[in-house]
């Protein structure tokens, strides 16, 4: 499955805080839902999906026993957490790199809580994602 750019772009447009609907309205019109069809690599039937989160300095090892095996890995990376002074994440110059090959992700940039922000300031919450999308895409070339 696959979302595009179109798609994006209408899950962040701002939604009113409050709708108001008339009693007649407020039946749920019944849509016609579309099956999708998930294509795997050479003709497989099935798939397992390997995922991590933030960019922990544990990703260079997740990495090195993936690339031994041959698998594939998503890894969802907070911009905002690379360089950090703590040491815990990985590099930023390391990004391209340790990760070629593999699938990198949005996570946020600094892991918030896009539910709850969205709810205080939309936009806020719009550039959490965008920033740190652009900022990968720029990490990854």
């Amino acid at each position: 499955m696959y979302i595009t750019e179109k798609m994006m772009n209408s899950a962040l447009r701002p939604v009113p805080k409050t709708r108001e609907f008339p009693a007649t309205q407020r039946k749920v019109k019944k849509q016609k839902m579309l099956p999708l069809k998930f294509l795997y690599p050479e003709g497989r039937k099935a798939a397992v999906c390997f995922s991590f989160d933030d960019g922990p300095v544990d990703d260079r090892q997740m990495v090195e026993i993936l690339n031994r095996y041959g698998l594939k890995g998503t890894f969802n990376l907070n911009s905002g957490c690379l360089n950090s002074d703590d040491r815990l994440f990985i590099r930023k110059e390391e990004v391209a790199g340790l990760y070629a090959g593999h699938e990198v992700a949005s996570h946020s940039v600094h892991h918030s809580n896009l539910t709850e922000l969205f709810s205080l300031d939309p936009d806020r919450c719009i550039r959490e994602i965008t920033d740190d999308k652009k900022m990968l895409e720029d990490l990854c070339g």
